[in-house]
């Protein structure tokens, strides 16, 4: 039986393993494991070897049902798991600035044993033997705060990856080797979602917060680029709220041309028209500062996505229209990250 696997964070790391799996961080800085049988969800510690305090970043190997593979990022640098969640590691060798904020993980992992490490003030790390080892790569990098990064689908050829920073959003073609400043510049990216189909469409985007400066907004909100990056637009309308802390694409979205953004304040809203229009989809969702979404990987027919917001885990079983809380047992309720996978 395939299970589901979201990974949320918010200030420490749970991981939920069953059907679906989930994964929360939270203030009391434990690690969680919550398992989830015929409705229920029960939340018990999982954090055996977790000694990094604040967990900014997970990331699941895309293999993970066989593996068992994932990787947290602390503010004491990386962490490895391979059962799961139930043990941890430290896998800080190299790793320059132990502050990590991303992590980001080929979609080959599994010959390739590649993933990426974006940190606050270190710009990014670079690791081809699963976390054993890591080395920077920051060529060209003009910002090294990186609080995003994505990779291509099609890595194990393209070598495609970017880095969403304080100051817009850079791209490599040469795995991290070298960077250069896309068309995006100048804006605080707080997160990177690459169309499925990237290889063919090179459609990316790109989820920006507002921010004061000289005394006035600058106001955030989500830019679309169809040619990887070179030139980008604002697509914004009906997004009444564009303080946006997070993106989430539909594994359809060469079909279905959907995606979500979750906003500060603003709740979650939905666009089926690959960002040219959006509607805010919070029917059920009691607190409206979304920091992460998930999709379901058959979201395409079962319209399953999850949103963490500071008020917890929200469920939607239709496509966003309406949502339910999902947070018996779960000790803190400050959600702001989330990962899934299947499994």
């Amino acid at each position: 039986m395939k299970r589901l696997c979201i990974v949320l964070t918010i200030l420490t790391l749970l991981a939920i393993a069953g059907h679906p799996t989930l994964a929360v961080n939270n203030v009391e800085h434990e690690t969680w494991n919550v398992k989830h049988t015929a409705g229920d969800h029960v939340w018990t510690p999982c954090s055996q070897g977790m000694a990094g305090g604040d967990v900014r970043a997970l990331a699941l190997s895309p293999d993970y049902a066989d593996d068992h593979t994932l990787f947290a990022g602390t503010r004491e640098g990386v962490f490895k798991s391979t059962d799961g969640g139930d043990s941890w590691s430290a896998v800080n060798t190299g790793l320059t600035n132990l502050s990590v904020l991303s992590l980001a993980i080929s979609p080959s992992y599994a010959t390739d044993r590649t993933l990426f490490a974006g940190t606050y003030g270190g710009g990014v790390c670079q690791s081809s033997d699963g976390g054993a080892s890591w080395n920077a790569v920051n060529t060209d990098l003009a910002s090294l705060y990186v609080f995003a990064l994505a990779l291509s689908p099609g890595y194990v050829t393209d070598l495609t990856l970017f880095a969403g920073t304080w100051n817009g959003v850079f791209k490599s073609t040469n795995g991290g080797a070298s960077w250069s400043v896309t068309g995006l510049p100048n804006v605080w990216v707080s997160g990177l979602a690459l169309s499925p189909g990237y290889v063919s469409d090179h459609v990316i985007f790109a989820g920006n917060r507002s921010w004061y400066s000289g005394g006035h907004v600058v106001y955030g909100g989500v830019c679309q680029s169809s040619d990887g990056g070179d030139s980008w637009s604002d697509v914004n309308t009906g997004l009444t709220n564009r303080n946006v802390f997070a993106l989430a694409l539909s594994p359809g979205y060469a079909t279905d041309h959907t995606l979500f953004a979750g906003t500060e304040g603003g709740g979650v809203f939905r666009s089926g028209d690959g960002g040219a229009s959006w509607s805010a989809m919070n029917a059920g969702l009691a607190n409206l500062s979304v920091q992460a979404l998930a999709l379901a990987p058959g979201y395409v027919t079962d319209r399953t996505l999850f949103a963490g917001t500071l008020g917890g885990v929200c469920k939607s079983t239709d496509g966003g229209a309406f949502w339910s809380a999902m947070n018996d047992g779960l000790g803190s309720l400050f959600i702001t990250y989330l990962k899934s996978s299947s499994g």
